[in-house]
Formats: structure tokens, C-alpha cells, sequence
């Protein structure tokens, strides 16, 4: 006799799943197969007790591990489950889990964080503050769009809290749990001075357009105008008056930066001036001094890691925006298709999706503009 169970989201909490296959098992429902990826097959036998090991884009099964009493249950798709019929207590030697699955799971989070936050700044937020500000009143009108708008940010909202607890306890099983940020380098005559002396400058979606922020570094710098800080938001630069210099500034975009990556900068002469990490991307800011005559140093010898690490930029951000701009550009044609027919149709929509388009296609396009500049830089140094 078989049993089917279906399960949409498993994978979102391995371990959840695994102490489900092991009761039931202890119940006498062994796990034979998955088919469609959420649809668990079992086969009703003695009830035993065995220990599952879920594993995404696994390596193949060692000779330690089998000696140890694993086995292999099933393999679909990109998936492998593993089993142990030793008596839990005994089970003391563990598979490691393929860092593939957190990768998995951290693009499902980020993708389906983007889609909450905006979905919570257009409709929540400034959908009620265009409301009060023009007085509309709040109406509601049927339309077999919203049941499918419900479940969709439904899914969206419960995605994102879930991976995001769920996450957390992937990374400290794979060690990326830990944080490596050290001190942004602090200038000792910017301590010295009190915060009124310092010139404060606003600079807000330079990740965009990183080559600029940097040439705009480099430029105050040849001005005189020594950077002392970075607020912790990255948007506020604290610069003091000192004396020109040549300094090369770099806006390095890394998503999981290692234990090894600020230390082999700093070892080569770069300073660390800035560094966050969000749950959709990870930004550092160098700089290094170098005296006239000198080349500029560059932090990649390899002009076509920079290009690559451009590219990864616009693709990032192009990943993030693009569907926002697609679904809303969907709504805002079906609400003209409404006054087209005659029927009712909502203005706020219209212009809340509408300015949004523009805000996300524009931080798009400033990415991709960034990419082209630098392979034609590129290019013109190559052919020069």
C-alpha cells in the first residue's frame, strides 16, 4: 500500500522535513519516491527507526559515510535524500550539507524580499498616504485579480519570513553564519576633529552607478577634501580640508564575502572604508594612496574580472526590478483596458504603479549603463 503526501514548501526547512520523513517512518511510512517536486511517495512497512539527511546538488555518497551506515533513499532531480537505520542515539557521523542549497534558498529570499518590500512601500504606505493626501476614499472593486494578487504576495510574504528564518540556521551549518566586517579605516586627524568641522555630503544610489561615486571620491580627494568616513547607511560622506592627493577609490560589489577577502586587500595597500551587507547585496568601498608618476593601482589585475563583476551587478539589480516593472506594467494596461470597456478603474493605481516604473526601470538602466561604460573603457585601453 501506498501513501501520497503533498508538501508545496519542504524544501524551504530541510531539517523540518527530515524529522517529518523520520516519524514517519517510526509510523511505517517509508519514503519511496518525489515526484513533481512536492508530492512525497511512501510505502507502508514495519515501522522503523531511520534518520534522513536531505541534500541539494550533492557529491556522490563517500565510503566513510556508507561505512557509517548511510545510504542513499532516493535521488530526484537535483535532489538526494539520504537515510540510517542505526538507532539515533548512534548516528554520530553526518553528511555535509552542499552550500548549493543556501545559494538556493538565498535567491528565493531575496527575490521574494524585494517583492514585499516594494509591495508593502506602494501599496501599504504610499497607496494610504496618496489616499489622505487627495482624499480619496478607500473602495473596493471585484476582480478575479485580486484573488490571484492574494495568493501571490501571500506566497511572497510567507517565502520570505520563512527562508529568512531558515537560512540562519543553514549558515551556521556551513560556517557563512559568520560575519567577517572589519573596522572601516578611520583617519586619525578626522578623529581629532569635532563633527561640526567635518563637510557632509548626501550621495544616494551610487551602487547603481559605482564608476561615478568613485571618480567623485577621487576628485574631492585632488581637491583637498580628505574622505573621513562613511555614515552606516552609506548614502552620508564626512570629508575634512586637508591637502590634495592622489587616491584611488574602488566600489566592490561581492554577495558573500570570505573570511580571506578584506585581508588580501588590506595585505596589498587598500584601506577598508565602508562595508555592509543586506540580504540582497554586499557593498565594500577601498581606497589606496599612490604618489605622482605612479600608475593608478587597480584592485583587479584582470581587467575582465571587473567587467564580470559589473555584469554581476547589472544582472543583480535587473533580477530584482524587472518583474516589478513587468507585473505593474500589467496592471496599469489592465486598468486602461477598464476605461477602454467603460468599466471601473482605479487612478491611484495608475499613478502609483506608473511612478514606481519609472523609479525601478530607471535604477535598471543606470546599471546597465554603468556595465557598457566600463567594457567600452576596456575596450578603448585594449586598443590603444
Amino acid at each position: 500500500m501506498t501513501k501520497k503526501v503533498f508538501r508545496p514548501f519542504w524544501s524551504y526547512d530541510v531539517e523540518a522535513t527530515q524529522k517529518w520523513l523520520s516519524e514517519m517512518a517510526a509510523k511505517g511510512y517509508h519514503l519511496q519516491a518525489l515526484e513533481w517536486g512536492s508530492m512525497f511517495i511512501f510505502a507502508h512497512k514495519e515501522p522503523q527507526s531511520i534518520t534522513y539527511f536531505i541534500d541539494y546538488k550533492s557529491n556522490p555518497l563517500s565510503e566513510s559515510l556508507k561505512e557509517a551506515g548511510w545510504f542513499q533513499v532516493l535521488s530526484s532531480g537535483n535532489w538526494t535524500m539520504l537515510g540510517n537505520t542505526n538507532p539515533a542515539a548512534e548516528v554520530h557521523t553526518f553528511p555535509i550539507r552542499s552550500n548549493a542549497l543556501l545559494s538556493r534558498n538565498q535567491i528565493i529570499m531575496y527575490v521574494t524580499g524585494f517583492f514585499a518590500v516594494t509591495h508593502f512601500l506602494v501599496f501599504i504606505v504610499f497607496g494610504q498616504i496618496w489616499r489622505l493626501v487627495a482624499q480619496i476614499p478607500t473602495t473596493f472593486v471585484p476582480s478575479p485579480f485580486w484573488s490571484v494578487h492574494i495568493l501571490f504576495y501571500g506566497w511572497v510574504y510567507y517565502s520570505f519570513i520563512k527562508l529568512f528564518i531558515t537560512n540562519k540556521s543553514l549558515e551556521q551549518e556551513s560556517g557563512e553564519g559568520v560575519k567577517f566586517s572589519p573596522e572601516p579605516y578611520s583617519d586619525p586627524e578626522c578623529a581629532a576633529l569635532s563633527p561640526d568641522r567635518l563637510i557632509r555630503r548626501f550621495k544616494a544610489g551610487w551602487m547603481y552607478a559605482p564608476d561615478k561615486l568613485e571618480h567623485w571620491l577621487e576628485t574631492m580627494e585632488a581637491q583637498g577634501y580628505n574622505l573621513c568616513r562613511i555614515g552606516p547607511m552609506g548614502t552620508m560622506f564626512y570629508f575634512m580640508k586637508g591637502k590634495p592627493r592622489r587616491v584611488a577609490y574602488h566600489a566592490d560589489f561581492n554577495n558573500k564575502p570570505e573570511s580571506g577577502y578584506f585581508q588580501i586587500h588590506q595585505d596589498a595597500g587598500w584601506k577598508i572604508r565602508y562595508s555592509r551587507t543586506s540580504f540582497m547585496e554586499s557593498w565594500t568601498i577601498l581606497s589606496r594612496e599612490y604618489r605622482e608618476g605612479e600608475e593608478k593601482p587597480q584592485i583587479y589585475s584582470d581587467a575582465s574580472d571587473s567587467l564580470q563583476r559589473a555584469k554581476k551587478v547589472a544582472l543583480t539589480y535587473s533580477a530584482f526590478f524587472m518583474p516589478v516593472v513587468i507585473l505593474y506594467a500589467a496592471s496599469i494596461l489592465q486598468q486602461i483596458n477598464a476605461i477602454r470597456l467603460d468599466q471601473a478603474y482605479r487612478t491611484d493605481t495608475i499613478i502609483l504603479f506608473g511612478i514606481s516604473i519609472l523609479i525601478f526601470g530607471s535604477l535598471t538602466v543606470r546599471s546597465w549603463l554603468f556595465y557598457r561604460r566600463l567594457k567600452n573603457r576596456i575596450g578603448s585601453h585594449n586598443n590603444a
